[in-house]
């Protein structure tokens, strides 16, 4: 065989194997339409084996095909093309570049519980990205996971994906291995029918082996190991890692519940429960819809510390104001004593001639009051000579995706993901009670940052910029506004302003100076907002809704500037 062969547009170098699988090997392959490395991956020639065995294999290689065309997930490998050359069926795929977990704990140990969480995380969405095409993936395992190298999480190999609409191979009507024993779940193992819970309890497999550095079961053989996974219980992480937290065990133990009744039984349950209590920006809890704007951010979780706030605060004012005028009279002398009398002073004497009393002094003119919007503009001018240089900025396309956290208590039916061909962040939002939103601790979020954003579908659309728990801004095509959290959860809109022309993209400047932060749409001062109102946060948190909104950069300050 040559060390390379020309399939289509595709140039695949045989000497240059990426892994080897039971249905085929992967090689690096050049695309020269566009100039860039992907991976093909090559079904095997079989030609010793058995041939209905061989016909599973083949359908079992074109159910990968076909799932992986029907899915579009930034964190699911993307199918770049598919065929047949030189008697041997192929599909081309993005090129990973990273490592798998499996590689991962092979080589560097067991990984911290936060990092766990997050691979959980992603490769849960990507599982319900496939779930609403209605696919079940089957098989997933660490050495199905991909952690990229700009922080990304993929989810590859669908060969034993599962619809309705994909054929049974002949490969499981075989009884072939058609899962791995380690991370089968127990429905699997007894051969009974799976959904997408199945892929759950393989996802706390991962997690568990990802803090122990060990699958919970593992026998002498693929029969025991199964039967392993349908009888006993794991293990406590936490005998194995101390470390591990109790919240981060009862996850993965109900992951592993035999019964699929008592796990998760949705992706979004799964992960608010990975999700920490607190984030840098907006506590983790729904917020009360609105039935006038349905746009509402704010957590029931601010709204609570809002008024724990507001009594603390009443309960210290009781404390601290001064008693009533009536208190401040001296109580009544006792009878039959008299009162002292006042001491006097004697008079000043008269003088012999009457002398004019000199004009009085003219009253000082009135202060007025600073103007709050008073050198805005310099402010703006100053903060941007502090940016750091773009090229060395923490720009949207240069930011590892996995680093920002969408929020799913704040976004059904939206989505957050990220376009590597346009290198921008899409925020999408199908109706306006619909909203999405990502978030980010940076750190220099408090000394200021900027955001570049485009807005699209129609005139509901807008962006928001979190500022605090309790403040926040929208923006439309056609104004904008600053709203709050009251103590009683409800939405109060603090000052809202009109465009004079439609703005669908601009950029936004969040300026902190002295005890106030200015907000900026372009060179347009929009809100200033007191520091005891609004403290700076450590992090960025943006979001859309009732459409979607690009996000092409996001730029911070150079505090040592």
């Amino acid at each position: 065989m040559e060390s390379i062969a020309a399939w289509g547009d595709f140039e695949v170098h045989f000497d240059g194997v990426l892994g080897r699988g039971g249905m085929g090997c992967v090689y690096r392959a050049w695309q020269r339409s566009v100039g860039r490395w992907v991976a093909v991956k090559v079904l095997h020639s079989l030609p010793s084996v058995d041939p209905e065995l061989q016909k599973g294999i083949l359908q079992k290689f074109q159910v990968e095909i076909q799932a992986l065309a029907r899915l579009n997930d930034p964190r699911i490998v993307t199918l770049l093309q598919a065929g047949e050359n030189d008697g041997r069926l192929w599909f081309a795929m993005e090129f990973m570049d990273g490592e798998t977990v499996e590689k991962r704990l092979t080589e560097r140990g067991m990984v911290e519980e936060e990092e766990a969480a997050r691979v959980g995380i992603e490769v849960a969405r990507a599982l319900d990205a496939a779930l609403r095409q209605r696919i079940f993936h089957r098989d997933v395992k660490p050495a199905n996971i991909f952690l990229l190298r700009d922080g990304s999480v993929k989810l590859a190999d669908f060969g034993l994906a599962r619809s309705a609409e994909l054929a049974r191979t002949r490969l499981t009507d075989l009884d072939a291995v058609a899962c791995t024993p380690e991370y089968a779940s127990p429905e699997q193992a007894d051969g009974r029918p799976t959904d997408h819970r199945s892929d759950l309890y393989s996802l706390g497999c991962v997690l568990y082996e990802m803090v122990t550095e060990r699958p919970p079961f593992a026998g002498d053989s693929q029969v025991a190991t199964l039967l392993k996974q349908s009888s006993e219980s794991p293990i406590p992480p936490r005998l194995l890692n101390p470390k591990v937290s109790a919240g981060f065990e009862a996850v993965i133990h109900r992951c592993l519940e035999k019964d699929p009744i008592d796990r998760f039984q949705t992706y979004a349950e799964f992960i608010d429960a990975l999700l920490p209590p607190t984030e840098p920006m907006l506590a983790a809890a729904r917020p009360k819809e609105e039935p006038s704007r349905g746009w509402l951010w704010p957590a029931a979780a601010a709204a609570g510390l809002t008024l724990f706030a507001i009594i603390l605060a009443a309960i210290f004012s009781a404390e601290m104001t001064p008693p009533p005028a009536e208190a401040l009279v001296p109580p009544p002398l006792p009878e039959n004593v008299e009162p002292p009398l006042p001491e006097l002073k004697p008079a000043p004497p008269s003088r012999p001639h009457s002398v004019k009393a000199p004009d009085p002094a003219p009253a000082p003119p009135k202060e007025r009051p600073p103007d709050p919007a008073a050198g805005a503009a310099e402010a703006l001018e100053a903060f941007r000579a502090s940016l750091l240089p773009e090229e060395e900025s923490e720009l949207v396309g240069e930011i590892p995706w996995g680093t920002w956290r969408p929020d799913l208590f704040h976004a059904p039916g939206g989505e957050a993901r990220f376009d590597p061909a346009a290198r921008v962040v899409v925020l999408s939002a199908r109706r306006e009670s619909e909203r999405a939103w990502i978030k980010r601790p940076f750190a220099g979020a408090k000394a200021g940052y900027q955001v570049r954003f485009r807005l699209s579908g129609g005139a509901a659309t807008r962006l928001a910029v979190m500022l605090s728990f309790t403040r926040w801004i929208e923006l439309g095509p056609s104004g904008a506004g600053l709203y709050r959290v009251a103590a009683d959860g409800s939405i109060a809109p603090l000052k809202e302003l009109a465009f004079g022309s439609t703005a669908a993209s601009g950029v936004v400047s969040v300026v902190p100076r002295s005890s106030e932060t200015l907000l900026f749409l372009d060179d347009r001062l929009l809100f200033i907002v007191s520091e005891a109102e609004c403290p700076p946060a450590e992090g960025v948190q943006l979001g859309a809704g009732g459409g979607t909104v690009w996000i092409s950069s996001v730029r911070v300050k150079d505090r040592s500037r």
